[in-house]
């Protein structure tokens, strides 16, 4: 079983075993890589595949290591990259370093401590406190759509097509190839039954409702362009069309959970 927290660390001479030590005692030796050499950052993220990455950009400047490259790496091995130095840093400097977007930065500190408590804060996912309340306020949108619209919402399938918009408008990637297969069986696990029925059930409750004033209610409702059609129905086409101007009228819920704070 692999440790829970997976922490590599790069860093110059001085930080290396006072951090390492620290770390160890805080998350156990197994869960531990380090060194002050950057040429073996690669072989940390290929072979540990770290949830953390703690680097000297300086160091990895030093000895002919582009950062950039380090930060790019995070595309294929989903690491996430902090900043640790005790040499003095420009303000020019550091404001360079920031176009990386490490997950931390600490300059000029030597709390070896209170950086190893933070590591589970670096891991957790960005964003889950307010990921929350956006999917709540998400299924109320719609429910209010469909209800306003004249949808048939008694009907077992709305349930299921509603948790699956939902899904899609988080991740809309989802909606490429084998995408619907992901969701009926994500969807068949939560409420115990089989994909197809899932499938079937989402299609009849669309298939049931779409009468034409209820179809023009729903153009009219989140301004659907007249060139997409609802029929034939299937699922993928359908949720594509409500997912596009869903998120138009509400808003990109990345975009939503990367803004600031009101």
């Amino acid at each position: 079983m692999k440790p829970q927290y997976r922490i590599a660390m790069i860093v110059d001479i001085p930080e290396t075993d006072k951090l390492y030590k620290t770390m160890c005692l805080c998350y156990g030796k197994e869960c531990i890589r380090f060194s002050y050499q950057p040429k073996d950052v690669f072989g940390f993220l290929s072979e540990f595949k770290p949830h953390v990455l703690i680097i000297d950009p300086i160091l990895f400047e030093e000895c002919g290591v582009k950062v950039s490259d380090v930060a790019g790496y995070r595309n294929n091995f989903k690491y996430r990259l902090a900043f640790l130095s005790n040499r003095p840093l420009s303000e020019e400097d550091r404001a360079r370093l920031d176009r990386f977007h490490p997950i931390r930065c600490y300059y000029g500190t030597s709390n070896y401590f209170a950086i190893a408590t933070e590591v589970p804060k670096m891991i957790r996912k960005p964003f889950t406190a307010r990921k929350e309340p956006l999917k709540a306020k998400t299924y109320e949108n719609l429910d209010a759509i469909f209800r306003e619209c004249g949808f048939r919402c008694n009907m077992k399938g709305y349930q299921y097509l509603l948790d699956a918009l939902v899904i899609l408008y988080f991740y809309p990637d989802l909606h490429v190839l084998f995408g619907s297969a992901k969701i009926y069986k994500r969807l068949a696990e939560k409420y115990n039954t089989s994909p197809r029925l899932v499938e079937r059930a989402m299609l009849r409750f669309i298939e049931s409702s779409l009468t034409y004033p209820v179809e023009q209610a729903f153009r009219e409702r989140l301004k659907i362009a007249d060139h997409y059609q609802f029929f034939p129905v299937t699922f993928r086409n359908f949720a594509e069309i409500v997912n596009t101007y869903y998120t138009i009228e509400f808003g990109n819920p990345a975009k939503i959970l990367r803004g600031p704070r009101r």
